[in-house]
């Protein structure tokens, strides 16, 4: 019996607290983005604009210490602090991947490259 007590307890707390909902400290800033299901090369062309691409290239040749012509970088998605697609560095088999990159601040960082030499 008590421990059915203390099962009905926990089950109407934590149901409570699913009801009721977690609210976020005040002090976060409020994210305005529109996700759509229906970009393309060309949408993310319009939002990224050419010059962030160049940078995305800009920080594959100092990462991985290659001159800017081997490197293609081809968006698949894109904001203006987010990109999507796929890159080139050099030639040959395994020199080509996908790639994540973000703008937190006015410098794109890679996150993530991958499936590639390099």
């Amino acid at each position: 019996m008590k421990t059915k007590t203390i099962l009905l307890f926990i089950s109407l707390f934590l149901f409570s607290t699913l009801l009721l909902g977690c609210e976020l400290p005040s002090d976060l800033p409020e994210q305005d983005v529109e996700v759509t299901d229906e970009m393309t090369e060309e949408t993310a062309e319009d939002v990224t604009g050419p010059s962030d691409v160049d940078l995305v290239r800009e920080a594959f040749a100092e990462k991985y210490d290659r001159p800017l012509e081997e490197i293609e970088v081809d968006v698949d998605m894109g904001t203006e602090k987010h990109m999507r697609g796929n890159v080139r560095i050099g030639a040959g088999p395994g020199s080509a991947g996908l790639f994540l990159a973000a703008k937190p601040d006015l410098k794109w960082v890679i996150v993530h490259d991958g499936q590639g030499v390099f």
